[in-house]
């Protein structure tokens, strides 16, 4: 892609170790698989967006500049979503290889590109002072939370929450928190 405000950095002669770090020191805000070299923007208090994240139970919950977006769970033999509370009950809340998944007969679904836009345009956004916070996403945010605190290992992990959730992942998925939610309309 030729434009004068893009640099395919993985392919330039300049990438550089030391760059590397700079980069993610430096940026405006960092997107991630959550895959290591985003721990340089946390030290530098860097927000991040957190694609494609998995397990639920490792999202980064200690800073307000965080916000997350999960792959999604399916079960195998029916193809049904996972929510929160069925990820708890079978342990996927945490698994940490694709063999215990698979094990589970569990399938893992990327985020599309859609989501991923999604997610960058909310964190712009936010940066920017523009979002506008609705009731009802703030609902569906303390109810996912409420749900992940159910997990026995959530204490251990994780303490006060300060990170979001996608507000379009969370109003897309809200059966996966629980089916009263699909009584709220956050349209």
């Amino acid at each position: 892609l030729e434009h004068s405000k893009i640099v395919d950095y993985a392919n330039s002669e300049d990438r550089s170790d030391f760059l590397d770090i700079w980069l993610m020191a430096n940026c405006y805000f960092a997107i991630s698989s959550s895959a290591g070299l985003d721990a340089v923007s946390e030290v530098f208090r860097r927000p991040i967006v957190f694609v494609n994240h998995l397990p639920v139970g490792q999202l980064k919950t200690g800073s307000t500049q965080h916000i997350e977006l999960f792959k999604k769970l399916r079960k195998k033999e029916t193809k049904d979503l996972m929510g929160i509370t069925q990820q708890i009950s079978t342990g996927a809340i945490y698994f940490e290889s694709s063999q215990r998944y698979e094990a589970q007969g569990i399938e893992i679904e990327n985020n599309n590109e859609d989501e991923i836009m999604e997610v960058i345009l909310e964190m712009e956004t936010r940066l920017k002072g523009e979002w506008v916070s609705k009731l009802d996403d703030e609902i569906l945010h303390e109810k996912f939370y409420s749900i992940l605190e159910t997990w026995d290992k959530y204490h251990v992990y994780h303490g006060i929450h300060r990170s979001r959730v996608s507000t379009k992942f969370l109003r897309d998925n809200r059966h996966l928190l629980c089916l009263i939610l699909q009584q709220i309309d956050v349209t």
